[in-house]
């Protein structure tokens, strides 16, 4: 049975993505088959927006069922005050996400809240990530958090994924289109 590992390393680290599925660490969950597959395999076409959000889903499952596990158990840092925290969740989120974008679709660029800034231009596709929003909430054991990504290409929204983690519930948006 595979896990996903919540990763304790700073988003600016290379990893492969085999090593975050591995054995039991203090914050890690069983992962299905489609989960695997997404991971694991290259998309046919890395422009299809309705295929880029199928496999966001899917990865948001998986981002969603550590935040659940996680709750609660991960460090809390401030990161430029005492109301603005971060935690090892938001961290491990987006680097997982990054990783898996590289790996996947290595032209497309990231805008998170945890990590560096890409240098973007207007033919680009990019992801806005928020990997916990909420992050005050999360902290005081709240279930009103989510998580949110978002890729724009040329300027017009691609796909947008948010999903929201104690009800299992998940939205999708791709080219126009919604999906429940």
């Amino acid at each position: 049975k595979q896990h996903l590992v919540l990763p304790k390393l700073q988003l600016k680290e290379q990893l492969d993505l085999d090593h975050v599925l591995c054995a039991e660490t203090p914050i890690h969950v069983s992962v299905s088959p489609d989960f695997l597959s997404v991971w694991a395999t290259p998309p046919q076409d890395p422009c299809d927006a309705a295929d880029i959000a199928k496999r966001c889903a899917v990865l948001c499952e998986g981002f969603m069922a550590l935040m659940k596990v996680g709750q609660g158990q991960v460090i809390i840092s401030e990161k430029c005050g005492p109301q603005d925290l971060v935690t090892e969740m938001d961290q491990g989120i987006e680097m997982l996400f990054r990783m898996w974008l590289q790996q996947h679709y290595p032209a497309h660029k990231v805008v998170g809240e945890e990590g560096t800034k890409a240098i973007i231009s207007a033919q680009d596709w990019v992801w806005y990530i928020d990997p916990i929003d909420g992050t005050h909430n999360f902290i005081e054991g709240r279930q009103n958090v989510s998580v949110h990504l978002m890729c724009v290409h040329q300027g017009t929204p691609k796909v947008g994924v948010v999903g929201v983690p104690h009800t299992g519930k998940i939205w999708i948006a791709y080219d126009g289109m919604t999906l429940d």
